[in-house]
């Protein structure tokens, strides 16, 4: 059996900005039909969500519906960015077959984060629990009531946070962990995956948590934009995952994840931790 050798390497300063500027380079690569889709679709979803599930067990169905489809989205975007980054125009049914493909060789941990999803749902919800009753009691002692008359839409909006946010920040590792391309891309076992994301951590700490604060901020942007954030917030499902691999393939492979061909992983190849 032949040997690859994973050895997460430092990368420089101003990585962090290489990164962005590549993630722009490689979504300015996919297509306007992918574009159209995420940034049409997702929010004609949420319409119908809104639409067809009344109340409050019907929306919490709906919002976990929503993460599960952000969990799920993951491949898809993966197996069309490595299309793009190769200089072919990503053919949507390869992108989708691809991933059902993968889904289904990894039912357990695709499961694992569907079930994740559920606690960080609860978990939320407490949290808004409690934030509604602190706000109930500073109303009760002469504070002002929050307005809840807000707009038709953010209902919708909520949704497709909940879509977004989930492969962006509630995803093993945080939003830059690198879990998704080592455990499944190619194949490593737990251990030996948990063990490169530390590495790469430890070497590149502070230009990983200078990324996780932009990403972060355009994200928090974009999520309180209003109606625009409907069709915004999909482009940067995108975008992140973009930035991600651009980030993996700096980090890991030496390249910027943008024009270099994508080579084909073999799944029968043994990593070489190296520090």
């Amino acid at each position: 059996m032949s040997n690859q050798t994973f050895s997460p390497r430092k990368v420089e300063k101003g990585a962090w900005r290489l990164w962005h500027k590549d993630a722009v380079r490689l979504m300015g690569r996919l297509g306007l039909f992918w574009i159209v889709l995420w940034c049409g679709g997702l929010p004609a979803l949420a319409y119908v969500l809104f639409q067809a599930f009344e109340g409050t067990i019907g929306y919490l169905i709906s919002m976990y519906f929503m993460q599960v489809l952000g969990v799920l989205a993951q491949p898809v975007l993966a197996h069309a960015l490595d299309k793009a980054a190769s200089g072919h125009p990503p053919a949507p049914a390869e992108a989708f077959k691809s991933a059902l493909l993968e889904i289904t060789a990894n039912p357990k941990w695709f499961l694992l984060r569907m079930g994740g999803q559920m606690v960080a749902l609860v978990v939320f919800l407490l949290f808004l629990l409690v934030l509604i009753t602190f706000l109930s009691s500073a109303s009760a002692n002469g504070a002002p009531a929050p307005s809840v008359n807000a707009p038709y839409y953010n209902g919708m909006v909520n949704l497709v946070i909940c879509m977004v946010l989930t492969p962006i920040v509630l995803r093993m590792g945080g939003m830059m962990g690198f879990y998704y391309y080592l455990r499944i891309r190619h194949g490593l076992d737990t251990r030996t995956s948990i063990r490169l994301n530390a590495i790469s951590e430890q070497k590149n700490g502070p230009i990983l948590w200078i990324s996780v604060l932009s990403v972060f901020a355009i994200f928090l942007i974009v999520s309180n934009m209003g109606l625009l954030s409907l069709f915004l917030l999909p482009a940067l499902h995108w975008y992140h995952a973009a930035y991600l691999r651009c980030a993996y393939h700096d980090i890991f492979e030496g390249g910027t994840g943008v024009e270099e061909k994508v080579a084909q992983t073999n799944p029968g190849l043994s990593p070489v931790i190296q520090v």
